[in-house]
C-alpha cells in the first residue's frame, strides 16, 4: 500500500496517475474535501482520508502498514513561509515528523 499526504495537489495528482497505472493500492490524505471529491472521480479505487499532517486524527484510518509514504503536504513558497514561520514549521517540520 502507498500513502500520499497532501495528495490532492498538483504533485499528488501526478503521482496518483503513476500509482493508478501500476494498479497499486493507495490512500490519499489531505485536508481539502472538495479536491478529494474531484480526485475520487479520476481515481475511484483509492481510499481518501480527510486529515492534516499537523495533527494525528488521520492515523486511525490508515489500517495497513504502508510500503511507501509520500509527504507532499508542505508550504512550498519561500516568501509566504518567511512571513508565516510558525505555520511553516508546523507543516514542513512537525508534519513530516507526524507522517514518519
Amino acid at each position: 500500500m502507498i500513502v500520499i499526504f497532501g495528495g490532492t495537489g498538483t504533485l499528488g495528482h501526478a503521482l496518483a496517475r503513476i500509482i493508478d497505472k501500476n494498479d497499486q493500492p493507495c490512500t490519499v490524505v489531505s485536508r481539502c474535501e472538495v479536491r478529494q471529491k474531484e480526485m475520487k472521480k479520476l481515481f475511484p479505487r483509492f481510499k481518501y482520508v480527510i486529515g492534516d499532517i499537523t495533527s494525528d486524527t488521520w492515523k486511525t484510518q490508515i489500517t495497513a502498514y504502508p510500503e511507501y509514504v509520500f509527504n507532499l503536504a508542505a508550504m512550498k513558497h519561500v516568501d509566504l513561509a518567511e512571513h508565516n514561520v510558525e505555520h511553516c514549521m508546523n507543516v514542513n517540520y512537525y508534519g513530516t515528523v507526524n507522517t514518519a
